[in-house]
């Protein structure tokens, strides 16, 4: 990291402390009208990955019915 107050102080921050501050970070990002531009080696990969999703798609588990089968006795 380089060496400014800011880059100083999120080192100081705990894990848990630093994890929140990326999901806000993340948050304001994803609400932001700007467009985010991938380079062109991701947008290929995202592609790819949709497409084998839409090749490959299977009935999906609510995560509720997930962790009622986990929590289900054996």
């Amino acid at each position: 990291m380089k060496n400014n107050p800011a880059d100083r102080a999120f080192q100081d921050l705990s894990t848990p402390e630093k994890v929140l501050h990326v999901q806000d970070l993340w948050d304001q990002i994803a609400c932001s009208q700007e467009e985010v531009v991938l380079p062109p080696a991701q947008l290929a990969e995202a592609e790819r990955r949709i497409e084998e999703h839409e090749r490959n798609s299977k009935p999906t588990t609510s995560r509720d019915d997930l962790r009622r089968k986990l929590e289900q006795p054996r």
